[in-house]
């Protein structure tokens, strides 16, 4: 009735006995499994010496050997199971056998793998671009924080997770600016906004995580590092700025005018003309 494969070997770890399912997952008869070494008949051959040297140090030992994950095949598929080697007693204490446990974790084993892989790919892809992905818990502790842009900043990313909003941001004033939006983040409010930090320009969007439930557990940032792209546009409005500042101190009259003749720019106003309708106008109504 136990939902897993159930050895018992003997003091030379051969299998004296078994479970049901055992047989079942072998797809031997109890004949066949009897006086057989367990790795023989229910794990891969190629662990075989292994398994079975590590089943007999149980036995000297009398100390178990639990949570092993050990590969085996079914129809030329790998599997995997977690492995309990327990030794059994006799009356008088001394050691008499062994009692395996082996519990099917193949489904979990795949995904734990592709989570993993799917760490890795995010990893890659946060040490590539300017950017800073991070997540904080409804106890406002950050639980993630990664990308390349924690390097420009200086903050390691071993002093960020474990720390609360409040360590981070050096207030416990709900009221500040990204502890607020954390907050409003985590009672379901999706933002977008951007803030200047370390000296750096960053454009971030805050998104609720909910659970199975639909309540939110949690709150998952990201913030583009647009520093270039906010200098580059201040320097144009500067120089903008500038040429306007000269062209109207210059007493010369100044028109601008595109290929289709419509006037964009003019430095002093008409006499008698309004600017706003001058620039609606071309050079051929004057």
């Amino acid at each position: 009735s136990v939902n897993a494969r159930v050895f018992y070997l003997d003091v030379d770890g051969q299998v004296v006995r078994h479970n049901l399912l055992s047989q079942e997952a072998t797809g031997l008869s109890s004949g066949d499994c009897i006086g057989k070494p367990i790795e023989e008949i229910s794990f891969r051959v190629d662990n075989a010496t292994i398994g079975h040297d590590q089943s007999l140090d149980v036995i000297r030992s009398g100390k178990p050997l639990l949570g092993q994950l050990v590969s085996y095949s079914v129809d030329s598929v790998t599997r995997w199971a977690s492995v309990d080697r327990n030794p059994t007693f006799d009356t008088d204490g001394l050691v008499n056998g062994l009692r395996v446990f082996a519990c099917e974790v193949t489904d979990f084993c795949s995904a734990t793998r592709s989570h993993r892989n799917t760490e890795s790919q995010l990893s890659l892809l946060l040490d590539q671009i300017p950017a800073v992905l991070w997540s904080v818990d409804r106890n406002h502790v950050f639980t993630l924080a990664a990308g390349k842009a924690l390097a420009i900043l200086g903050q390691p990313s071993e002093e960020i997770v474990g720390s609360t909003l409040q360590e981070q941001f050096g207030t416990d004033d709900p009221a500040s600016p990204p502890i607020a939006r954390h907050l409003r983040a985590l009672q379901g409010e999706s933002l977008q906004y951007e803030v200047a930090w370390g000296g750096r320009n960053f454009e971030c969007r805050l998104e609720p995580v909910r659970d199975d439930d639909g309540d939110v557990s949690s709150c998952l940032g990201v913030a583009l590092d647009v520093t270039e792209r906010v200098h580059s546009e201040t320097e144009r409005l500067k120089a903008e700025e500038q040429w306007r500042a000269v062209v109207h101190n210059v007493p010369d009259f100044i028109l601008v005018v595109g290929r289709d003749g419509q006037i964009q720019f003019l430095n002093h106003l008409l006499d008698g003309h309004d600017k706003a309708e001058v620039l609606q106008s071309t050079i051929f109504d004057y």
